[in-house]
């Protein structure tokens, strides 16, 4: 494996060359931190003595650019509470509530402070900036929007079946997904 960082690339440069950056490699990931409309670093990870795999279907792309130009809008909202954002192609997959079910995508993760008080009063605005472009929350991040995950009625099935003795029921389910086991 072989990595190659680059900094300071303006998110207008990325506009025409988004599609061609993302499928360069094994691996790309682009960062900002928010403070400027720009992308603060671009990780390219290349397997070496391998074939780089096929661009990714450049429809799943299609709104990157413009949800980055929608989170731009609100970049002074963000920057203060924001450590580091992560933008980067994933392949579909299978799992019934997973972002990327049936579907690439392009993901545009937060890491923010570790200030509570300070970041959920940014979160709706960042969600309402990105909700146009169809966006589905990451579990494993904050969010307050309601998920939009195609097989939830048959989750939500699965929990109530009477071998499942409640395995899939707690608060977090009940309280995002209005599960009642």
């Amino acid at each position: 494996m072989r990595q190659h960082v680059y900094h300071g690339l303006p998110l207008q440069a990325l506009e025409s060359h988004f599609t061609e950056l993302v499928s360069c490699a094994h691996s790309v990931c682009l960062f900002t931190d928010g403070g400027a409309s720009q992308l603060t670093q671009i990780w390219i990870k290349q397997r070496t003595g391998q074939p780089e795999p096929e661009i990714m279907d450049s429809r799943s792309q299609g709104h990157a650019i413009p949800a980055l130009r929608a989170l731009d809008r609100v970049r002074e909202k963000i920057h203060p509470v924001l450590q580091i954002c992560e933008v980067r192609t994933i392949a579909a997959d299978e799992l019934w509530l997973s972002p990327c079910y049936r579907q690439h995508s392009v993901s545009i993760h937060f890491t923010w402070v570790a200030d509570t008080a300070a970041v959920s009063p940014v979160v709706a605005p960042v969600e309402a900036q990105l909700a146009p472009f169809g966006a589905r929350p990451h579990w494993g991040k904050i969010f307050t929007s309601s998920p939009k995950m195609l097989r939830l009625p048959d989750f939500r099935d699965l929990v109530r079946e009477p071998g499942s003795t409640g395995k899939f029921g707690n608060a977090f389910t009940r309280r995002h997904l209005a599960l009642h086991a």
